[in-house]
This record gives C-alpha cells, structure tokens and sequence, in this order.
C-alpha cells in the first residue's frame, strides 16, 4: 500500500488539504487528481463545490482531516473514487455502487437514448437487461419508462443486492434474478409480448489493462477471454435459438469490435441499426420498418 504522511491538522485549512493531496496524487501520475480531491471534500464535508471554494479558508476537524486522509490512501493505492464514495451518477441520478460492481460510464447513457427512440417508433411491453450489474440500466428504463416492464439478471448474487438497494431507492419495481446466462442460456422470454433486450456484457480483452484501476473492478463483469467477445459468442448464439425474438438488442462493445459484433448479430438475423463509439443498436426484421 502506498503510504501517504500524515501530519497535525489542527490548523490545516480546506484549501491546504486540496493543494497538499493534489500534489501528492499528480505526483503518483493521477490525472484527475484536483478533481478527484475536490469531490472527497464534497463527499467528507457534505458541501457543494461553490461553497468550497467560498470557505476554503476555513480549518478542517481533525476527525475531517482524518477521514480525508484515509481517502485520500485510498485513491492513491488506485482505488477507483466511486468505490470510495459508495456512489456514481448515472443519467442524471445518483446510484449506489461497490466493488463487487462495474463502476457506471458516462458512455453507457447513450443505451437509454438508443432505448428512447425505439420506444418512440413501436410499442415496447418489455425491457430486459442481461448482466445488469448495479442495476443502473434497468433501474434508469424503469424511471424513464413507467409503463413497460423491466426485468434484469446477472450471474453475482452481490451485485444484484446493489441493484436491489438501487432499485428500493429510486422506488421502482424491477424483477432480478441471479442467472448465468452463458452457462445455462437466456432468462426466460416473453412469448408474444414486443421487448427489447439490453446487453451491457464483458468485453474487455483479458490483456487489456488500460489503467491501474481497471484492475480494482470486478473482472467478472468486464474481461472476456483474448478478444472480448466471449460473451457476445454465447449471447448471440442464444439470441438465435429462441422463438420468439427481441424487437431490438442494444449492446456495448469497443469501437474495434464492431465489426465481429455485427457478423454475430447478422448470423442471428439482425441488422446494425445505429451505433456510437461503444453502444450499438440491432434490430430484427419485424422493427427494421419501423425505425
């Protein structure tokens, strides 16, 4: 562990801390170091950012100054800052997140914009979220979306009390189910109802480490055998053997992998609709005049 000195804070002000630990994070090659010990400030003092630097002249408490610093050892051991603080912002929400859980990309928002304009265009009864994690996709659809049903699995029992706690929070009603769907197949599917299924799935290649924190994450939820597409094999064989098919399939992938990822979905009889850098959009023969 990387050890950070600690001295009497007594007199140590809110803009001394933030000056001090910047210094020491850049100095260990953190980026986001100023930013990141903005929002310990915020999260420790529980004061929004104009009031921080409107009272930066004020002493910090030692039990402040203490707890700070204890966050402060944290992020410079690499531990990623939604981890912890207990939370990430997500579609303009606060959800809860721990280790046993992805930490929710800005990137990812762009599932719930790709879901609104199918929504739009054709009626959705139903939504499901393979390998839901915190719970944040179907947790935002279901508050975005009152009237159609969201359901959502994964294949750790601790992610889905995080998605559980997220889901009590925001008060909607999503059934989770705890299912390992490239060991024993899909969850259960409508039979005629119109849905849409959501796949935010692995995809990181095992010997892509783009950072230190990556590491910190759970690797269930993000590696996927040398390629990354592992989980996108099985999900898309499984995805050609039900009957009654998925209006759309939106899913999340490396912008290098688009192109397997389309020759998958194409063997499923699926069409690449829409893509971002990382969110891809499919859909079926039923959808494909509708949108």
């Amino acid at each position: 562990m990387i050890e950070l000195q600690t001295k009497n804070h007594k007199r140590q002000t809110i803009a001394h801390w933030l000056q001090e630990n910047t210094a020491k994070l850049q100095n260990l090659a953190i980026e986001s170091a100023r930013l990141d010990c903005l929002l310990l400030l915020e999260f420790i003092l529980e004061k929004p950012r104009d009031w921080l630097f409107a009272h930066d002249d004020e002493l910090l408490t030692d039990s402040q100054s203490e707890r700070l610093d204890a966050c402060a050892k944290r992020r410079a051991d690499r531990i990623p800052l939604a981890y912890i603080t207990g939370s990430k912002e997500f579609y303009g929400r606060t959800f809860s997140v721990t280790e046993n859980t992805l930490i929710p990309r800005p990137e990812s928002e762009a599932i719930i914009e790709m879901l609104r304009d199918i929504n739009i265009k054709t009626t959705i009864n139903t939504v499901i979220d393979v390998g839901t994690g915190s719970g944040i996709l179907a947790i935002t659809a279901k508050l975005e979306f009152p009237d159609i049903h969201v359901s959502a699995t994964d294949v750790s029992p601790q992610a889905l009390t995080t998605a559980r706690k997220n889901a009590k929070h925001w008060q909607t009603h999503i059934n989770f189910k705890l299912e390992d769907f490239k060991k024993d197949g899909l969850p259960k599917m409508p039979k005629t109802r119109p849905y849409v299924i959501l796949a935010n799935l692995p995809y990181v290649p095992r010997k892509m480490i783009t950072s230190p924190e990556i590491l910190k994450e759970p690797g269930v939820a993000l590696f996927s055998g040398e390629d990354g597409l592992d989980h996108y094999r099985a999900f898309w064989q499984h995805i050609s053997d039900l009957n009654n098919k998925p209006l759309a399939v939106i899913t999340e992938s490396l912008a290098s992998q688009h192109r397997p990822l389309e020759s998958m979905a194409k063997d499923a009889n699926y069409k690449l609709e829409k893509t971002t850098d990382l969110i891809q959009l499919f859909t079926w023969s039923d959808l494909r005049t509708k949108i």
